[in-house]
């Protein structure tokens, strides 16, 4: 589908009488390179949540407020690796940020990386499933139940959508 889309893009513009000229040709592949990357980024596997910190007093940003949560959704916390130690821990640090790796009990195919900012809290959950570029009915499921329950946590203005491809 990509090489297609990739082919059909070349088409056009090796139609353009403009073409050849080099620097024409040159501003054209570099239009063609931004595309297809653009076309790699919108084919990235899963789906991410969003949130924004709130400033309310009571509201934790901690790994282990997140823990809880993906545990009463009935997700397994699964052991990722620390860059910093060499090891595989349960909850990595990296890039200013928490990382943390939750697999579904009932389905082990599906998976959430979350990330926490340090700084501000921000939380970015990332859900896919091994082995597939889309996500299926019950990963499907499960994010619409992930995304309902960030909503309940911490509201919905505070709650979006982000796409897998601009996770930061």
């Amino acid at each position: 589908m990509l090489r297609g889309y990739l082919q059909d893009i070349i088409d056009i513009f090796q139609d353009k009488e403009f073409m050849y000229n080099t620097l024409n040709k040159f501003t054209a592949g570099l239009i063609m390179l931004v595309c297809a990357l653009l076309l790699v980024g919108c084919a990235s596997p899963g789906a991410t949540l969003k949130v924004r910190p709130q400033k309310e007093a009571g509201i934790q940003y901690s790994p282990q407020e997140t823990s809880r949560m993906m545990d009463i959704l009935g997700y397994e916390r699964l052991l990722s690796f620390d860059p910093d130690t060499g090891r595989s821990v349960a909850i990595a640090t990296g890039d200013g940020e928490y990382r943390m790796l939750f697999q579904f009990r009932e389905n082990t195919s599906i998976q959430v990386a979350a990330y926490i900012v340090i700084g501000n809290g921000a939380i970015r959950l990332h859900i896919y499933q091994t082995g597939s570029e889309t996500l299926d009915n019950a990963a499907a499921e499960q994010y619409e139940k992930l995304r309902q329950r960030l909503i309940l946590q911490y509201g919905a203005d505070h709650v979006s959508v982000g796409h897998p491809a601009f996770t930061r």
